[in-house]
């Protein structure tokens, strides 16, 4: 959660707040105590719970500041004030739980908690793909594309479509502290008209020729945009 929290923050051009660090180390030394030395679920619940509201409600408020009209930013303003409800329930619930209750106890309640939260967690993740969209234009096409990868159209010429390419691989993660990450991308153009040829067939060489771009990308070394060339690829 805090990962994504970071995301986001980046991708409006924020640090994270120091007191968010502070936080999950007391909560870390709260979770050693009542989890290790003198076990007591009920009172690490209240305080896990209680610790995710509020980076869920600073989530929260850092989209609300920079966007709340977009459908992505819609999408996860509706999802993170569910899920501060949803962590504020568990908190209110957790110093009703049984003496030696934990975390793998079956019980219809915390099935309700566990199964919601991981389908809220993977609904604003989807939100936060949709804000990549932002960084394109709304002439262009973004999509996945194999296990990994994603594909974009972008038009109408290479050197726009390098500046968008360029954009989206700079808006890459680089909190300090947390694990960086390349972005490697192959561009290909489509210049002029197709004639005669199948549309699919053009497509596919298309798509072969960006791929073919982006494994050069890889080879210099990651972390960069390369166009096609068909000198080079020869």
């Amino acid at each position: 959660m805090l990962l994504l929290l970071a995301g986001t923050r980046h991708f409006y051009g924020e640090r994270l707040p120091r007191w968010t660090w502070i936080a999950l180390g007391f909560t870390a030394l709260t979770l050693y105590g009542w989890g290790i030395v003198n076990p007591q679920y009920s009172a690490g619940l209240l305080w896990v719970s209680a610790f995710m509201a509020a980076m869920l409600s600073h989530h929260f408020y850092t989209v609300w500041r920079h966007d709340h009209e977009s459908f992505a930013a819609r999408l996860m303003l509706v999802v993170l004030a569910c899920m501060v409800v949803w962590m504020l329930a568990r908190a209110v619930t957790a110093p009703s739980l049984p003496a030696g209750a934990d975390l793998f106890d079956p019980s219809p309640l915390q099935s309700l908690y566990i199964g919601g939260y991981a389908f809220a967690l993977m609904t604003m993740t989807v939100g936060c793909i949709l804000l990549m969209f932002e960084r394109l234009r709304q002439i262009d096409v973004l999509g996945r594309f194999g296990g990994a990868g994603f594909m974009a159209a972008v038009l109408p010429a290479t050197v726009q479509g390098r500046q968008v390419a360029e954009g989206i691989r700079a808006s890459r993660s680089s909190q300090p502290g947390l694990p960086t990450c390349s972005v490697s991308i192959g561009m290909a153009t489509l210049a002029g008209p197709i004639g005669h040829q199948p549309t699919q067939t053009v497509l596919d060489r298309l798509i072969a020729e960006a791929d073919h771009a982006l494994y050069d990308a890889k080879t210099a070394g990651r972390d960069r945009a390369a166009v096609y060339t068909p000198l080079l690829a020869a």
